[in-house]
Order: C-alpha cells, then sequence, then structure tokens
C-alpha cells in the first residue's frame, strides 16, 4: 500500500471516532471549490498562514464521492473533515497535496515540458502543523471539481465557497497544463456528475467542452452559493488577499500578490481564438463577468504583446 494512500485510509478509519469539540460542523470546517486555476491553491497557501487555521489541498481521495447517494456523500465529506480535525489536534498531521512538505500555490511547474506543458509538480502526503491548535480551531478543505459536483450537497451543511477567475485566463492556464482539462475532459467531476458526462460526450470541439465545462463550473455555484461566497480571483489579487476575509473574519494578510493574467506562456494565436468563441458563447460566465470585461483583458494582454514586439 502506497504511504499517501495509507494515510488518507487512516484519516478516513479516524472520523470514525468523533469527539465533542472535534466534530466537523458549519462553524470550524470550511470547503472551498472553485475553477481550476482560478487561485483556490493560492488561497489555501493564504489561509493556512493563519493563527489556528489549516488549510488542505485536495486531501480526499474525491473519486469516492462517485456512484453514492447525497446523504453518503455528506456523510463521507463529514467524516473525513473530522478525521483530519482529530488527527491535527493529536498528532499535528494531515494528508494534502504539498510540495516538499508544505501547501504551496505553486502545483505545476514554472517550466514547458518537452510535451508542450507545464507537469504537475504536487503530491499527495502529509503535511505538518506546529501551531497550536484549539479544539475549534478553523479547517479549510479544497477540492475544485468534486466539491463543486456536489456544492448543492455541501452548501446546505458547511461553511463553503466557490472561486472564480476571468474566463479567458482559465481557459489560457487549461491550454497549457498536462491535465485532462487541456482536453476538454474532466474526470472526477464526469464521474460524479453523470449528466456532465453524458453532455460532454456529445461535444466533438475540445475548446467547446471546455466552455462547456467552465458554464458547468458557474451554474453550480450560482445556484448553490449567496452571491458573497462566491470570490472573484481578481478582487483576491487587488485586496492583497483582504477578499478572503468572508471565509476567516479575524485574517490579517500582507503580501503584495501579483496577477498572472498575463502569464508569458499564454501564446497569442491561442488567447485570440479562445477571446472569439467566449464573446460568441451566452454563457453563465457573463453574470460574474460582463463580456466587456473578458474583451479589455483579451486588448490588455495583446497590448502588451504588441509593446514587447
Amino acid at each position: 500500500m502506497k504511504p499517501a494512500t495509507a494515510m488518507v485510509r487512516l484519516v478516513e478509519s479516524l472520523g470514525l471516532w468523533q469527539r465533542r469539540g472535534c466534530a466537523a460542523n458549519r462553524a470550524n470546517t470550511v470547503l472551498i471549490a472553485g475553477l481550476p486555476r482560478s487561485g483556490t491553491s493560492l488561497a489555501c497557501r493564504l489561509l493556512s498562514g493563519l493563527p489556528n487555521v489549516v488549510a488542505l489541498n485536495e486531501p480526499m481521495e474525491i473519486s469516492k464521492l462517485a456512484g453514492i447517494g447525497a446523504a453518503a456523500q455528506l456523510s463521507m465529506v463529514r467524516n473525513f473533515a473530522t478525521g483530519c480535525r482529530r488527527s491535527l489536534l493529536r498528532k499535528g498531521i494531515a494528508p494534502s497535496l504539498q510540495v516538499k512538505g508544505k501547501v504551496t500555490a505553486d502545483i505545476f511547474s514554472g517550466q514547458v515540458s518537452s510535451g508542450g506543458t507545464r507537469e504537475f509538480k504536487a503530491t499527495m502526503g502529509t503535511v505538518s502543523v506546529r501551531q497550536k491548535l484549539s479544539a475549534d480551531f478553523t479547517l479549510v478543505m479544497k477540492h475544485n471539481l468534486g466539491f463543486a459536483a456536489i456544492m448543492s450537497v455541501l452548501a446546505p451543511e458547511f461553511s463553503c465557497f466557490g472561486i472564480i477567475r476571468n474566463p479567458l485566463s482559465v481557459l489560457a492556464s487549461w491550454r497549457t497544463i498536462s491535465t485532462p482539462l487541456s482536453r476538454g475532459h474532466a474526470p472526477v467531476a464526469e464521474m460524479i456528475d453523470l449528466k456532465l458526462a453524458a453532455e460532454l460526450s456529445k461535444i466533438s470541439d475540445e475548446t467547446n467542452r471546455q466552455i462547456h465545462i467552465l458554464n458547468w463550473l458557474f451554474d453550480n455555484f450560482s445556484k448553490a452559493l449567496p452571491e458573497d461566497r462566491i470570490i472573484r480571483y481578481e478582487d483576491v489579487i487587488a485586496s492583497g488577499g483582504d477578499r478572503l476575509k468572508i471565509i476567516v473574519p479575524s485574517a490579517e494578510f500582507s503580501e503584495d500578490l501579483a496577477s498572472r493574467n498575463r502569464n508569458p506562456l499564454y501564446d497569442r494565436s491561442s488567447l485570440e481564438q479562445l477571446w472569439n468563441r467566449l464573446r460568441r458563447n451566452d454563457g453563465i460566465y457573463r453574470r460574474y463577468y460582463p463580456i466587456d470585461e473578458i474583451g479589455a483583458l483579451f486588448d490588455s494582454i495583446a497590448s502588451c504583446d504588441h509593446d514587447r514586439g
């Protein structure tokens, strides 16, 4: 048995041993979903630096949420979170995607591989927490696609948030990373939401599949979450992280955050194609990003490219 799998199963089993002050509930447990490449890993990294807060990046074996009913899904997430809380209080450890033992925003390589994409560099392991935690410490768990797929189940029971980003940046980023999203598929989401899988199977064009996944995410958030719990990446950056105070009201951030909307890895011709597709699509994302705002981002990137030329 691989160490990471063994750790996940250990934490799951610990979830069966709930005790007073340890059980996960709305007051002490936060669940975050988001568009992949929308800054959710950055949010985890920022939140994990706060006192009495632990943020875990995709700690669950999320595919286990597939093929079971809503009650079982809710129970599985609650038990897992309770197990993590108990493990952190007793041993100071919990499972998470990590790089060198730390929760980090940089889970993909900054360099392009021979295949033309950035490789995933984070691995599942354990993170150690040295700070002293109270019994009611805030646990944050982030799973983008898995939690998004069952957000309507989770939101009534937990403190849930969705993180979004300008669709042009999101789609451009998906094209640079070595994951199924670069080909217009989201396996975990498709396993949990069979309707999504069926819809994607009928779409032959890769970009149209990506836009369909994008709309699916925005739709799930808009239906399950109040407006103030849908957080824009751009607002997190502009506020130096203060927008995340809605998750942890006592938080204080002092970082100068830089947006990556103009990542030099984004190809100009690819961006232009995406922009043309987005402006012809009357997607749900337009509720949060009017087409003029998406176009303004394209123009700013195009202008930068022209200046460099």
